[in-house]
């Protein structure tokens, strides 16, 4: 049996696991790149008058807030006379982890520059009830708060298995109706988890593009330590009406394998 020279072989482009935010928003105007100014859809509460009265309304201004886009970037590096290709690796790793990165964005507000579920108003505490406890408050929450208006729920990886084992999560939807986004961005605590309902989402990512050192024109390459480095940039924003950003919280079991 003779010796043969095996021939590296192209891996699949990276993909990105779906249900998250990605799949579920809505698509942001042209020009979001510039950032863009919401004005809430919901939040304020219609009047009910009989057919011969006058009544005396109160004026509601729509509230606003701004949203600005930010970079997700993803990297590659290999040593030079690995003849790994950093280029193709981090424009797979970029497709594959771009949800994580959009969900952490509407979570955290991309660093606080924006509104985030990390503010959102506690309708339920993790000491009180199970999870169909946190969720009927929640979705409450909703009707009391949203008047109507539409409305998605988010969860976190750990919060999915819960929704689902307790036919909180059906084809995708909520037992009043509402899309869940299950994104693994979203992050979980030791012993708790979280799940939001804000209004519609927004959300776009542009295609990425692999940065360039201006000096060189080339891609940046460490020679001291023989390192060949690929880094890919996409540029996106995700949004939410801030009308509603409620939140309600589980207490579940820690995880107990090794960290």
């Amino acid at each position: 049996m003779s010796d043969a020279l095996l021939e590296r072989v192209a891996l699949p482009q990276g993909r990105r696991l779906r249900g998250g935010i990605l799949d579920w928003a809505e698509t942001l105007p042209d020009g979001w790149q510039l950032g863009i100014r919401f004005r809430t859809i919901g939040c304020s509460p219609p009047e009910v008058l009989g057919i011969c009265e006058v009544g005396d309304p109160e004026d509601m201004r729509p509230n606003s807030a701004e949203f600005k886009p930010a970079f997700i970037r993803q990297n590659a590096a290999c040593a030079l006379m690995s003849q790994v290709g950093t280029t193709d690796l981090a424009l797979n790793r970029s497709e594959a982890t771009v949800e994580w990165g959009m969900a952490r964005m509407l979570y955290d507000g991309a660093g606080g520059v924006n509104p985030g579920l990390f503010e959102a108003t506690v309708v339920h505490d993790a000491a009180a009830g199970g999870v169909v406890d946190a969720i009927s408050c929640l979705e409450q929450a909703v009707a009391d708060t949203g008047y109507g208006a539409a409305a998605m729920l988010h969860s976190s990886f750990r919060g999915a298995a819960y929704l689902r084992a307790n036919h909180l999560n059906v084809d995708g939807l909520s037992p009043a109706g509402m899309p869940w986004v299950i994104s693994p961005g979203y992050p979980a605590e030791e012993d708790s988890v979280t799940f939001w309902a804000t209004g519609p989402v927004w959300a776009e990512v542009e295609a990425g593009y692999v940065l360039i050192d201006p000096q060189t024109g080339q891609r940046p390459v460490n020679w001291q330590t023989n390192l060949d480095a690929t880094y890919v940039n996409r540029l996106g924003l995700a949004a939410f009406d801030p009308c509603l950003n409620l939140a309600a919280t589980l207490a579940v079991p820690a995880c107990n394998g090794e960290s």
